[in-house]
């Protein structure tokens, strides 16, 4: 399967799947919102979020774990991956369902406010 053939199915699948977030909280992990290093920015920030529109919220690694274990169908999870590019997913914690995936190739690591306008269009099915 080719690069553009992987995309275009995380497409396919965020069109599909991705209205389901808009009555889950999203849950986001706290070292996410953190600098990795000293001056650094965190993947994540805080104030960013408020551009998210629906619920969310920042929980420990076994708050997460705890959520996730016991299939919360109240939950989805933002899972984020940094490496010569920015990938990040969003799944539903019940079903283990892929909600929502954005990858952009290159040196960006943190999530934009583009980012979060992209979620919020995909969650409004435009």
């Amino acid at each position: 399967m080719t690069t553009q053939s992987y995309l275009k199915n995380f497409e396919e699948i965020s069109k599909a799947n991705a209205p389901q977030i808009k009555g889950k909280t999203l849950l986001i992990l706290e070292e996410m919102t953190k600098p990795v290093k000293s001056g650094a920015k965190p993947h994540i920030g805080v104030a960013l979020l408020d551009a998210y529109p629906y619920k969310y919220k920042i929980v420990s690694v076994d708050e997460l774990n705890t959520i996730t274990n016991n299939r919360d169908s109240k939950y989805c999870f933002l899972d984020m991956v940094v490496l010569y590019g920015k990938y990040f997913f969003i799944y539903d914690v019940a079903t283990r369902t892929l909600l929502y995936a954005s990858i952009t190739p290159g040196y960006q690591f943190l999530l934009e406010k583009s980012d979060v306008a992209d979620i919020t269009k995909a969650i409004n099915g435009k």
